[in-house]
Formats: C-alpha cells, structure tokens, sequence
C-alpha cells in the first residue's frame, strides 16, 4: 500500500570523528574508500551525541541509516510507564531495514549479540517492555519472557572510546547478521603508560526534569492517572595504569540505579496506602583489563560483566512482580604479533568465553482473574454479582456499573542460560598492488530454557451469570468443596489452562572462514571477498561474495558500487524456543438446581510450539550499492549521495502448513529495503577570541521498506489481532500490509562547536520527520462497532482493534548538549554537562492509551566528570 509507519535512513562515506575535528562533528573519508559504509565516532563524540539515558546505543540514533522510532502498529501506545524510565536494557535498532534483532554488537571486536535474541515468540511483548502486561494483563503475556535484548552486555556511554558501525559494502571480515555491525571500543590498558589516570562521573534525573503530556485521542485522563514518578542517578569510576615495566592494568564500574512509584489501578486502592507501590531497577556494568607487552607482540586479557536487576511490580494487578535478571559475563583472551614473512603481516589471535543467563522470577505459579462485580440483565430484569470477599485488597469503584476484575498470583520461574566456548585467528598484510586479509573462528554454544510451569484461571461464572443462565432460578450462591480456593460463594472459574513445564537443552557449533584483497590501479579499486559459514543446526555451508569497485576520474570525486550478500546468524535463536509451550485445558460446571460446583474435566491436549523443521535454509540479504562522493572545492566541504537496495531471501516465516498450535518454521518470509542519502559535511577552524571550532553535518533520507512478516515467530498464538481493510490480521501479519519501521522522507542536522579554549563545548542535533500517511488504532473494538472479525475461520471480534488511516504530521525534534570545564585541581579538570532532548517539547505525533495517557517531551539530565 506503500504507507510508512516509522523511519529508515542510510548513511554514506566514513565519518571519522578524531581529535582533530570539532567534537561531534562528522566527518567524512577521503574520496577513492571502499568503506562507503562505515561510520565512526570517538568519545566525545559518544558525549555529545547519545541521550539522557546513558545507553551507549542510542548514539546510533544521530546517523541516517539508523531507525528507532516507530509510529507504527507496534507503537499504538507510546504513553509512558514508570517501567520504561527505569528499563536499562540497550536501545533496540534497525539497521539498513533489517530486524532489530539481525545486527551484530561487538564489543572490542568481539561479539555481545545475545544468543536467545530480543523477542519471546510466546507474548507480544516484541521488546517493548515488561510494562506490556500491565497495559493487557493477558494471561498470554504472563507466560512470556521479560528481560531479553539483542545485546548481552548493556555498555554504558562514558566508557566508550569509538564507536564504529558498518551499514553497507562491509568487509568480508564480518558476518552473522543481515542489518549493520556495531563495535564500542572500550579504552585498554596501555603498557607503555608511565602513570596512572582516570574519571568519575555523576548524574542525577527524577521526574521534575521532564515535561509530560496527555497525549490520547480525545486530550482526556479519564482514569486520573497521575505522571510518571521516577528518580535515576548513573555513577562510574575508570582508572588505568601500570603494573610493571611491560604490565598495564585497567578496572572500570559503572552503576545506573532507577526507582519509582506506580499508581495502582483504582479497584485496588482500598485505603491512603495502597494508592502506589514502589520498585527499582540496577545495572551494573564490570571491567577488568590487563596488557602486557612481549617480545614479539602483545597480550590482552579482559572480562566484561553486566548485572541487571530489574525488581517490577504491577500496578494493574495485585501483589504481582518479577524479578528480571540479567547476568552476562565476556572473558577474551588477545594477542597481537607481527610476522617477518611475505614483506610484513600482522597477525591477531582471540580466544572467548562467553555466559548469559536472563531469569524471571515471580515465586508464584498460578495466575487467577476474579470477576467480582458484574450485572447482567435479560427480559427486563437485572441480576447483579457484588461481592465483599475480595474487599481487603481489591473492591468495585464507587458507582461503577462495569464489570471488575481482579488480578493476583505471578507467572512462575522461567530462565535462558548459555555458555559460548569460541577463537577466532586473523592475518593481514600487502600483497601486489594492495592489501590481503585472511581469517576464520569458531564457536561452540550450550544453550538452555526452563519454566516451572503454570496454571492460569481466567474464566469464571459468577451467580449473576448463574441468575441470567436459569432465568432467575439459580438458588443465590455456589456450594464449593472444602479447600478450594478457585471457588466461592459468589464467583468460581469455570476454565483452567496448564502450562506444562519444560527444560530444552540445544548444543550447537560454528565455523567460519574469510578471505579479501583490495588491489589499487591508478584510478580504479577493487575490493573482493569471500566469507564461508557452517553451523551444526541448520546444516548448511554458505558462501557469502563480497564485492566493491572504486572509480576516482579526479582527485576529489569518485564512483563506487557494491554487491554483496548477508548471512543470518540466528541459528540458535529458533533452536531454543523450540518444544516450548505445551498446554492442557480444563473445565468445570454448576448444578443448576443445588449451585453446587463440580470437579475439574480435561480437555484439550495442545502440543509444545514447533519452531523447527528440517531442510531450513539460512536467512539472508542480498545487497546492491551505488556512491558518489565529491570534495567540493567552492564550500570547502564535502559532499556523499548513496543509493542502497537490500532484497531479503529465505527469510525464517511461519509456515503457511502451520496450523493455530502448531507453528512450524519455513522460509517462506522475504523483505526489501531501498534508500537514497545525500549527505554535507563541513568543519571550520576559526580563530576568534571566543569561538574556535564549527562543524555542520547534513543529510537528507528517503527509505521505504516491505517485509513479509513483522516477527519470524508468528504470532497467531497470541491473542490481540488488528481489523483493516475489511481484513483480519494477527500483529505480525499486519505488517505484511502496512510495511514497517520505515518513514519516507527524513532530514538530520548535527552542529557542533568548541568555545573559550576548549572549555565550552556546544552540540545541537536534530531530525525533521516530513509528514506521511500511516496507520493506527483508531480506539474502537470490531465488536463495538458490529464488524466481525475472524481469524482461521474462528470469530476473534471481541480481541480485535480496528485501525484506520491516520495523516502524521511533519515533525521537528532537537537535542542539545552543553558542556564546560567549571574548575581544575592541580590541572585535573572538572566539567558539568547538561543535555536536552526534545528541545521543542514536541509530542504531535504521539498517541497514548487510557491506562498510560502521559508522554514524554523534554527531557533534561545534568551531569559532572572528573579526570585525573
């Protein structure tokens, strides 16, 4: 239909921001690069340009080829939820149209992408926070998994040294993803270091440093929510130095700590102290590094941990939480060496150990619905159900009429753990007129999931359904057996749904092998590869061709044009969520004439998901490229235009052989990307009393995207479907209409500048979002409406939402950033940093639920550093 629902970009030549340009200004490679996709920027650039969240990730949210907003059918609730201000799991991307969860994440090189992925086939949850089951309290949702990202460590900002990302015409070196390469470079520990040095930095937030809107469709709060009320502070401390002559060490620690009071759904506020309920979040990040200088070459040792603790309870149910963990530790041995043979090469070796292990904790395994209010009327009579034993935690708002619900229990114990064993050896050198690389790894992965099981009471009949079933002949109140306590006098259930428990191992290894040489000749540069891959999972071998060709007629303008393929890396993905999900159902019924109520009957017997099947094929993108790049010799700057084309093959889909419970994985699923950028970069060296640095980068974006499935784990289990077009669809499939995460036009700005000696420092950032045709929730139900909805020829009308075309507006949205050196001690500066994001305070394009009203708009946090 060819409607957008939320941006995409792309982005051009390198972009290298080193200490010689403006801080946070970009850059861009000299004319004649291969590497038309790799972009990169240092630590002060990581300073000026990520957001108030200390999340290293949301750098990326300042380059063109990187989308994280979504307007879309994901997004039809952006109000926020003190949840969301205290998740310190990494910002979910798209890169170059790809899944948010087919980039690769490196850290030094290595990677943290996290081996179960970012999402949880059996909730619709697609990462958007555990907050989702607060806003549906769907028992669906309570048996998924809570706490996932596609990256294992959560690296804080103020560690990184550089940040590099390959979105296009990348090197045959890396593979295992479809999207981009991210690599943090973290500071190791020089040998040669003669004394030691270091920072601190503090910063402090609560919700008195944000605007808040209400943002639903109608301007109203008609449940009286009040704003979010959050506090955060963000520490770390890094020092490194020398050990010996030839030792170095480094240790870093970083804490981010969130706290907040909920404000519990009304039907649970029975006195002034249960109005809020209180819960934090911790993550902790741990460095160890420690260098020696040999001989003939050099030894590195580190360890990375991340320890997250996010201890969420609900505010729409009652006494329900989870403890969501994470737990995940990177151990990599390096070594570096030059080798005396074919005129110098250089050879670099690396051994890994790698353990995750992501937890969900509730301590209870039963999760129950009670309805105790309820009114049902037939040939003109009223019956009602109003019952007071519920009364000391959860009661019928005053002069409701609605029916009220209940909610307690938790949602059992679930984990994902896995151990990765893996090395990796590489050689690089000159060879004729160029340069050759050469290189191979391998991994071996144990992989694991547990749940404890759990039974789930959703339906009941109260005496009000009793009543209006016998026409008024129900005698009063239900005789329940001694013990029971899913059965009272008012209200029993009538279904049970158990979940079966479950421990699925998977063990799997990967091997891979790269070769490339780039040979120059007078004006024309190839680059050739060739990157092999083989995992024991899906059996198959691999062989990715990676291809660029360079142009330069003149000194400074140049041609390139790429083609290349991607191989998906998501093998263990689908292996782990495997054999998962089996279920019984049970039912029970009421004597109509005594109200006694009888015992359990089973039912229906529904095998575990099946996200396995033989003969699967590896997912993968194929990629065509073109670039033109040009030093513009009347503005001094310099000038890129890219067009890129990604077609996605043999993408993992649900089956169209698959039936309701029975989801078998194919690779029937596809996708294309196509994107035009011209960007404008420019730096000024000026030598005034005041100002000495300026630099401006510009560029402006048209992308459109389709793909064939939203999530490669369909999710027509779930039990939320959208009503469009005269069409039933699940969340997933809609997006086969709708496209996604793709916004047609989009213009970024970046300006930055250095004041006063260095000691001022001044960044500005900002996207234009031109106005669009999307879609969205229009608020009704299909029922409400009287439309019928059916799903797999079962009429699905009272689960389902209508959307309806929805004109986006254009949209403005501006971060800035300050920063001074206030004082130094004994030469050791002390600097405050203040950033800003949502300048404008603008939330035009944003729309919130009845449950969570309030939005964001600006944003300001405050920061202070000492280095010494």
């Amino acid at each position: 239909m060819g409607q957008s629902l939320a941006q995409e970009t792309t982005t051009l030549e390198v972009v290298i921001v080193g200490t010689d340009t403006p801080e946070g200004a970009a850059s861009l490679s000299e004319v004649g690069s291969s590497d038309t996709g790799r972009t990169t920027m240092n630590a002060q650039s990581v300073s000026t340009r990520t957001d108030t969240t200390g999340d290293a990730t949301s750098i990326l949210k300042s380059l063109p080829t990187v989308q994280y907003l979504n307007n879309s059918a994901e997004a039809d609730d952006e109000g926020e939820n003190a949840d969301d201000v205290v998740d310190f799991r990494p910002l979910e991307v798209s890169i170059s149209g790809a899944q948010t969860d087919e980039n690769m994440f490196m850290l030094n090189g290595v990677s943290i992408n996290s081996t179960a992925g970012a999402y949880d086939p059996v909730s619709s949850d697609y990462g958007n926070g555990i907050s989702r089951w607060d806003s549906t309290q769907s028992a669906n949702n309570i048996r998924g998994f809570y706490g996932m990202s596609s990256q294992s460590q959560y690296t804080p900002s103020t560690f990184v040294e550089e940040v590099e990302l390959f979105d296009s015409n990348v090197s045959a070196k890396y593979g295992n993803f479809q999207g981009g390469v991210v690599n943090y470079k973290l500071r190791k520990p020089d040998p040669d270091a003669t004394e030691w040095r270091g920072a601190t930095t503090f910063s402090y937030q609560d919700n008195r440093f944000a605007n808040y809107h209400i943002a639903t469709d109608d301007g109203e709060n008609p449940k009286g929510r009040t704003e979010p009320e959050w506090q955060k502070f963000d520490f770390s401390v890094t020092a490194d130095g020398p050990v010996t002559d030839s030792i170095a060490a480094l240790v870093a620690f970083s804490r981010r700590y969130g706290g907040a009071d909920k404000q519990m759904d009304v039907q649970y506020v029975v006195d002034e102290d249960s109005e809020y309920v209180p819960f934090s979040s911790i993550s902790d990040f741990y460095r160890v590094s420690v260098s020696k200088e040999l001989d003939e070459g050099e030894l590195n040792w580190s360890t990375n941990l991340t320890h997250a603790v996010q201890e969420w309870v609900s505010n729409a149910m009652y006494d329900v939480g989870i403890d969501v963990g994470n737990v995940a530790v990177q151990n990599v041995l390096d070594f570096d060496r030059d080798l005396d043979i074919l005129g110098g090469v250089h050879l670099n070796s690396k051994g890994l150990f790698n353990y995750q292990s992501v937890t969900n904790e509730s301590g209870v395994d039963e999760y129950k619905v009670w309805t105790i209010y309820r009114e049902r009327t037939r040939s003109g009579t009223t019956y009602v159900t109003d019952s007071d034993l519920f009364s000391t935690w959860c009661q019928n708002p005053d002069g409701s009429t609605s029916t009220t619900y209940c909610y307690e229990g938790g949602a059992g114990s679930k984990s994902l753990d896995d151990v990765t064993l893996g090395g990796t050896s590489e050689l690089d050198g000159d060879l004729l007129w160029g340069t050759f690389l050469l290189g191979g790894g391998f991994e071996y992965t144990r992989a694991s999931r547990t749940f404890s099981g759990l039974d789930t009471y959703t339906a009941t009949k109260t005496t009000a359904d009793a009543e209006y079933e016998t026409y008024g002949g129900f005698p009063g109140s239900f005789v329940c057996d001694t013990g029971d306590d899913t059965c009272t006098r008012d209200v029993y259930f009538s279904s049970r749904l158990v979940y079966d428990d479950y421990d699925t191992t998977v063990n799997a290894s990967k091997f891979d092998l790269y070769a490339q040489t780039e040979q120059e000749w007078r004006w024309l540069k190839i680059r050739a590869g060739l990157r092999g891959d083989y995992n024991t999972y899906l059996q198959n071998y691999n062989v990715a061709p990676r291809f660029v060709s360079t142009v330069t007629p003149f000194d400074n303008l140049s041609f390139t044009f790429g083609a290349n393929r991607y191989y998906s890396g998501d093998y263990i993905t689908y292996a782990i969520h495997d054999n998962t999900g089996g279920r019984t159902s049970y039912s029970r019924s009421y004597d109509a004439t005594t109200g006694e109520v009888g015992g359990w009957v089973a039912g229906t017997l529904t095998a575990p998901y099946r996200y396995g099947d033989g003969d699967l094929r590896t997912p993968y993108n194929d990629e065509l490229t073109g670039a033109v790049s040009y030093d513009d010799p009347f503005s001094g700057g310099n000038w890129r235009l890219k067009y890129l084309n990604r077609q996605g093959r043999d993408q993992f889909s649900r089956s169209s052989e698959s039936t309701t419970r029975n989801n078998i994985l194919s690779n029937e699923g596809s996708s294309s990307y196509q994107s035009v950028t011209l960007e404008y970069t420019r730096d000024w060296r000026i030598q005034t009393e005041y100002l000495e640095k300026l630099g401006v980068h510009l560029a402006g974006v048209w992308a459109q995207r389709d793909i064939s499935n939203n999530t490669y784990f369909d999710e027509s289990i779930d039990d939320e479907y959208i009503y469009y077009g005269g069409s039933t669809y699940t969340k997933a499939g809609f997006q086969q209409v709708t496209g996604n995460l793709d916004i047609p036009l989009r213009f970024n700005l970046g300006v930055t500048s250095t004041w006063l000696e260095g000691r001022l420092r001044l960044g500005l950032s900002g996207d234009v979002v031109f106005g669009y045709t999307g879609v969205r929730d229009s608020g009704d139900d299909a029922d409400e409406l009287g439309i019928v909805a059916t799903y797999d020829g079962a009429d699905v009308s009272t689960l389902t939402d209508v959307y309806e075309d929805y004109d986006f507006d254009t949209n403005l949205s501006l971060n800035a950033t300050v920063g001074y050196t206030v004082a130094e001690i004994e030469g050791n500066p002390f600097d405050i940093e203040l950033k800003v994001s949502n300048l404008l305070d603008d939330v035009s394009n944003m729309v919130s639920s009845d449950d969570n009203p309030w939005v964001r708009g600006r944003t300001i946090a405050l920061t202070g550093k000492f280095t010494w």
